[in-house]
């Protein structure tokens, strides 16, 4: 079984009515010749590279969707805590 993943842009909107970009991450599988979305993180960073460079080593490493949301939050705090 083959998976894709892709980076998702989203706007999120402040109670002050400021925009900002927010990117995440959409996990397609594949079932005979078709891409269907299994999985999708929103919101994940600001950081597009960030989002990008999840995005290709997920691809790479052929990530099963299922273990999307623990991936990305084990992500998440390890890119927070080298502030």
């Amino acid at each position: 079984m083959r998976f894709l993943y892709r980076i998702v842009e989203g706007e999120v909107k402040m109670p002050d009515d400021q925009k900002y970009f927010t990117y995440g991450v959409r996990a397609y599988r594949q079932q005979h010749q078709t891409w269907i979305c299994t999985a999708e993180v929103r919101d994940i960073s600001p950081n597009r590279r960030f989002v990008q460079r999840l995005v290709q080593l997920y691809n790479r490493l052929q990530l099963d969707p299922d273990h999307l949301y623990d991936v990305v939050q084990d992500a998440v705090i390890d890119e927070n805590s080298s502030f």
